[in-house]
């Protein structure tokens, strides 16, 4: 319905917004619409690590693809890593003592 024809319908009577419902076509009854609900996803659990690979042989992968920038690198930042404990610990150890940028 076009803007002047919504103004005409608020000064019209019932019988007259009736008769100019009809005449663009509508039935006169009121049109219920439905809010579509998409149906809630469940997170899929993250897969259990299927390849070893020693941190000596990533590494320099690692330093190579952040100093370049390579944009693949970020997709993969949230991703969990396993470690040793003891590795964990020295790492731990590590961040504790970083000199501060001066």
């Amino acid at each position: 319905m076009e803007m002047a024809d919504a103004a005409r319908m608020s000064l019209t009577s019932g019988a007259e917004k009736a008769a100019l419902v009809q005449h663009h076509g509508g039935t006169g009854m009121a049109v219920r619409l439905k809010l579509y609900n998409p149906p809630v996803e469940e997170p899929t659990p993250a897969p259990e690590p299927e390849v070893r690979v020693r941190l000596g042989d990533l590494l320099p992968l690692f330093a190579v693809a952040q100093r370049m920038n390579y944009v693949w690198l970020r997709d993969f930042l949230d991703d969990e890593v396993a470690i040793t404990s003891d590795l964990y610990e020295v790492l731990q150890a590590f961040r504790e003592n970083l000199p501060t940028p001066a």
